[in-house]
């Protein structure tokens, strides 16, 4: 495993940890959407620039590590619900 990708996955474990329910609903905004598909299909019509490629290249790590806190901040919020007692109302 590179180095890069370790530091992706320590930040998307700090960003899960933070607020899980937070980072579920993380998402890219519409502009930054289009930007995306705009590079992939370039890419696959024509082929990309090196500026071009270094913008896909961060933006693919970035939805990674997003992807990566988000599996984590599921797991977060599984552990903390199996780790709460179920109590029952009075009265039942």
């Amino acid at each position: 495993m590179s180095a890069q990708f370790e530091l992706y996955e320590e930040m998307a474990e700090i960003l899960a940890q933070m607020d899980p329910e937070k980072v579920l609903r993380l998402k890219a905004s519409p502009a930054r959407s289009r930007r995306l598909e705009a590079l992939l299909e370039k890419n696959r019509e024509k082929g990309l620039n090196e500026d071009e490629i270094a913008e896909l290249d961060r933006m693919l790590m970035l939805n990674r590590m997003i992807g990566l806190a988000k599996m984590r901040a599921k797991q977060v919020l599984n552990e903390t619900k199996e780790n709460t007692p179920i109590t029952q109302e009075s009265g039942r």
